[in-house]
């Protein structure tokens, strides 16, 4: 019985432990995702405020729209930041329970392994 759903069948545990793994993964590309989308920001960021120095000799009229610019890219970074920190948090919780607490699952393996 043991032997065979050793070697045949899935515990109950490795089902919670994929899932675990799952977490874990979804988190990482949700936090690479989202430092990706702040860097661009910024970068988008920079070139507009670099737009704004450069409208200042051309009027007042491309000096409005530079700044209406950089004042949306602010906002974006923002946004991007929050995003990337809740993400951040999201990724260190599953991974302080990951090094520190026991999923459900892990009572089960202990179990199989003894």
């Amino acid at each position: 019985g043991l032997i065979e759903q050793e070697d045949g069948e899935e515990w109950p545990g490795e089902k919670l432990k994929k899932k675990k793994d799952d977490f874990v993964a979804k988190a990482k590309g949700r936090f690479n995702r989202a430092q990706a989308t702040k860097e661009k920001i910024e970068r988008r960021l920079k070139d507009a405020k670099a737009k704004v120095d450069d409208a200042k000799d051309q009027g007042p009229e491309k000096l409005r729209i530079a700044k209406a610019a950089v004042d949306r890219f602010k906002e974006q970074a923002a946004e991007a930041r929050a995003t990337l920190e809740d993400a951040k948090a999201d990724l260190a919780g599953l991974i302080e329970q990951e090094d520190g607490e026991e999923w459900p699952g892990e009572k089960l393996k202990k179990k199989k392994d003894d």
